[in-house]
């Protein structure tokens, strides 16, 4: 990357990332051309869409959509400078007018892979909600007949029909920028965004919540083996009161993980399960 001075015009920093983008590979099989007319760069797109959905072409002009990058990036740094986030090191010993700068070029190199990341993804998702909308319509129509019949039961099921099929659509578009988002974020030095929704890898629970956990599933592997107890008094297996949890099931070589998924969740919790069948039976 360029060593900034802290003396580049927005224009210059432009250029610079013009220049970096056209030397950089962006995606295999999709042509990415940065030309210019009277002076004014544009990106040119050509490229075509997996799963044969189409083929794009696009024009896009640069220097506006751009350039209005680099106020945004000042006053990213102002915000982060008076809510004190630099620390004693204020800007990390390099300057507001190089941060700054810095800052906008990568902005800049980051919305023109973007762009044309988003343009596959655009088809895509185009054809994926218009199945959607298209299901959508057809369950409108049943609906409108189910209504007219008196049949209130049915016309709420197919609301509900397309309802949920809109759901799957908006989460499966949600995990899909999510996903295209934390790709970019651990491209950058020093950021480790985790990849799921739960607690980062490498963290544990603070022991009052795990402590209240163990507590509540003791109770339910208890009440599950009560359950299961013959009427001749007999304990179920281990395996029986895994599969009654609803814990593992067979894979489709036919192995059975249920034991093995409720002893790791159980050893996961510090649980004895030996301690809650003898508990068991002298209760019972």
């Amino acid at each position: 990357m360029h060593k900034f001075t802290g003396e580049e015009t927005p224009t210059d920093v432009l250029r610079l990332a013009l220049d970096y983008f056209s030397k950089s590979k962006v995606i295999e099989g999709l042509d990415a051309v940065i030309l210019y007319r009277d002076g004014i760069p544009f990106l040119q797109l050509q490229a075509e869409v997996k799963n044969d959905l189409g083929e794009f072409y696009g024009l896009y002009r640069l220097d506006k959509m751009l350039l209005n990058v680099y106020p945004t990036c000042e006053a990213i740094y102002s915000a982060a400078d008076d809510n004190q986030l630099f620390g004693e090191r204020r800007d990390g010993g390099m300057g507001r007018d190089i941060l700054v700068r810095r800052l906008a070029f990568h902005a800049m190199t980051t919305m023109l892979t973007r762009l044309i990341l988003l343009q596959l993804m655009l088809f895509e998702e185009n054809f994926d909600e218009t199945l959607t909308l298209t299901a959508s319509t057809l369950f409108g129509i049943l609906a409108g007949i189910y209504k007219e019949d008196g049949d209130e039961m049915s016309a709420k099921a197919a609301n509900k029909a397309a309802q949920k099929l809109m759901q799957a659509c908006v989460d499966t578009t949600s995990k899909q920028r999510r996903d295209f988002q934390i790709t970019l974020l651990n491209a950058l030095p020093s950021l480790n965004i985790p990849t799921g929704v739960g607690r980062p890898k490498g963290s544990t629970k603070p022991k009052d919540v795990k402590a209240q956990e163990a507590a509540e599933y003791v109770q339910k592997v208890e009440a599950t083996i009560r359950k299961l107890i013959s009427p001749k008094g007999k304990i179920p297996t281990k395996r029986a009161v895994a599969k009654e949890l609803g814990i593992g099931g067979l894979s489709a070589g036919g192995t059975d993980s249920s034991l093995t998924n409720f002893s790791r969740k159980l050893k996961g919790l510090s649980i004895d399960y030996n301690a809650i069948v003898e508990r068991v039976k002298l209760g019972k």
